[in-house]
């Protein structure tokens, strides 16, 4: 089963290493990682997006709980959450092609980031299921390059203030 565990962190050298090692230790494999900072530049999120079963998933949560870089860690349901994905895809495009590969780009509200002579780059944020049916119609075309942040993801609702 797919889970989004977001994890914020003390922003410094090595927790990045020190938290994907927790998921290694337990025979996890992250499917995709994305850390950036937050509102606070002392502190970073990290969403961390892994196939596991619930057992291995709760000890490897468990121990980032008591590990002192990090300030909060949780799976996020799936319903509870805002998520997005970044792609950049460098496709070839001439002639006729360049209309078909705009067309897509539109329906899909994505942009050309950048032209080439034979190739567009195009950009898109949506869901997971949104850029892999945008990337399935483009390989026709020949994807060039292809660049995924993988999942970024935040709850939807404001959590109440235990303070």
């Amino acid at each position: 089963m797919k889970h989004t565990i977001s994890c914020i962190v003390q922003n410094h050298a090595g927790v990045l290493a020190a938290i994907a090692g927790s998921f290694a230790e337990k025979g996890i494999n992250i499917a995709s990682l994305a850390v950036g900072e937050t509102e606070d530049s002392s502190t970073s999120r990290m969403t961390i997006v892994v196939k596991s079963d619930e057992s291995a998933l709760d000890e490897v949560v468990a121990h980032l709980k008591d590990h002192g870089d990090v300030i909060d860690v949780e799976d996020i349901e799936r319903e509870d959450m805002v998520e997005r994905e970044l792609m950049l895809a460098k496709v070839r495009a001439e002639g006729e092609d360049i209309a078909k590969v705009m067309q897509l780009v539109e329906v899909f509200r994505a942009t050309v980031a950048g032209m080439g002579t034979d190739c567009l780059v195009i950009e898109m944020t949506g869901s997971e299921e949104r850029v892999d049916a945008l990337v399935r119609l483009l390989v026709p075309f020949g994807i060039l390059e292809l660049a995924r942040t993988g999942r970024v993801a935040v709850h939807h609702h404001e959590e109440p203030d235990l303070g």
